[in-house]
């Protein structure tokens, strides 16, 4: 065989061989595929884990949740624990697939997701207030109501973290009043609290003492410290 045929065959098996491996990755089943092409994919990754934060025990997140689900939630507190922007992940607590990666700029995140490949799924979001925000979810938290595949979301802070656990969905009008409350809970904190730490505690206050009339949503706070 001459060398211009060796260079034809080589080049003919280089292109299938590509062929074969595109066709494997868009094939991708496991829910991975999307995240592993984001940018916040790739810088999530090269956080760093902070071994001195203390890890979330097991038995402190919902029975419900795998050993897999777990190790990520415990993971992203200790990556995100000193980050000065928030982050937030969507995970899939019965299997332990993350299928999002999102961060945000400061104390606020805007992204997009797919809802329709959360179907069937049962998700919790992650999300860390950095230093210098609210430690208790935020009035946006609540958004968890509207999502029919979302059972909790997890906050994350400096020394707590909260688990929001609010299964089924409101209708539009009881949300909003819902939110519209919960917003004026926060501010109404502003006008009695003398530093950060006050405001965390009134706040952290009066939202539970809201929050215990309602029979579809449970709030809980765990403390490490």
């Amino acid at each position: 065989m001459d060398f211009i045929n060796l260079l034809k065959l080589t080049f003919c098996e280089m292109i299938g061989n590509l062929i074969d491996d595109l066709t494997d990755f868009f094939d991708d089943s496991s829910g991975l595929l999307f995240p592993n092409v984001q940018p916040d994919y790739i810088k999530y990754m090269n956080l760093s884990i902070d071994k001195s934060v203390e890890s979330i025990l097991k038995e402190d997140l919902p029975q419900e949740f795998c050993d897999r689900a777990c190790n990520e939630i415990d993971i992203f507190r200790r990556k995100t624990v000193n980050e000065k922007d928030e982050w937030i992940i969507y995970l899939d607590f019965k299997t332990g697939e993350v299928l999002d990666y999102i961060k945000g700029v400061g104390g606020e995140v805007i992204g997009e997701i797919l809802e329709s490949r959360y179907y069937g799924r049962k998700i919790v979001a992650i999300h860390n207030h950095p230093k210098g925000y609210l430690s208790p979810p935020s009035y946006d938290n609540f958004g968890i109501l509207r999502f029919p595949f979302q059972d909790y979301e997890i906050i994350c802070s400096e020394d707590e973290f909260w688990i929001l656990e609010a299964k089924g969905v409101v209708n539009n009008r009881d949300f909003k009043v819902l939110k519209k409350n919960i917003k004026a809970l926060y501010y109404h904190s502003f006008d009695f609290a003398e530093d950060d730490e006050s405001l965390n505690l009134i706040y952290e206050r009066n939202l539970l003492k809201y929050l215990n009339n309602k029979i579809n949503i449970n709030l809980i706070k765990k403390e490490y410290k």
